[in-house]
């Protein structure tokens, strides 16, 4: 998934939440 939010159980949050590492994905990516 490489688009910007992802829904949660709390609804759709940022990709550059704690806890998905997505900070690391979207810089390699």
């Amino acid at each position: 998934m490489s688009g910007g939010d992802f829904c949660t159980e709390i609804g759709p949050v940022p990709v550059q939440e704690p806890g998905s590492l997505p900070d690391r994905k979207q810089k390699e990516d």
